[in-house]
């Protein structure tokens, strides 16, 4: 079951597997073994990430992804994220309304079209009413590092419109995972 360096195979969806195996994995998580999702890559200070290929849809006239595209990258590694920390089991869940209070998009090279690329992503703090979540999307065959990006959700009240606190079911889901 264990490769050469001691770390799990990886577990993919469309993997048919014995349901005693799944339990195994199960138990593996409890106890704060990385899991990754779908993907041959890992990455230190993730245990989640989501494979993405680039669209021609997405590029632009110089044949690179356009710059706001990967805001959208980081929208889709966060939904995922959050599902694959299954936040919506919660009842608290249901009541959230996160915005986005900040993106800062590092860009350190760019993606074209039909590149193959790993969204990890992590949540790097959570205060009082906000989460600051960190996407790091990689090549997935050169496993270079291409953007850093950092979103800055705050979970709103819509009736009073203002910002409200993040219950501790959420925070001990979110950080727990990490």
């Amino acid at each position: 079951m264990f490769d050469s360096t001691g770390a799990l195979p990886i577990l993919r969806r469309d993997f048919a597997v014995h349901p005693n195996f799944l339990r195994t994995w199960e138990r593996v998580i409890e106890f704060g073994t990385v899991l990754r999702q779908c993907n041959d890559m890992t990455r230190p200070g993730f245990a989640f990430s989501h494979r993405l290929r680039v669209r021609y849809a997405e590029i632009d006239g110089q044949k690179v992804v356009f710059n706001s595209r990967y805001l959208e990258y980081a929208d889709v590694a966060l939904s995922e994220y959050w599902r694959w920390l299954k936040l919506a089991e919660l009842p608290e869940w249901r009541s959230m309304e996160f915005h986005v209070a900040r993106a800062t998009v590092d860009y350190k090279a760019p993606f074209r079209y039909d590149d193959e690329f790993d969204a990890f992503a992590r949540t790097a703090r959570i205060g009082t009413s906000s989460v600051t979540s960190l996407i790091e999307l990689v090549h997935a065959e050169t496993g270079a590092l291409h953007t850093v990006i950092e979103l800055v959700h705050v979970n709103v009240d819509l009736e009073a419109g203002r910002s409200a606190p993040i219950s501790l079911d959420i925070r001990h889901r979110m950080l727990g995972s990490d």
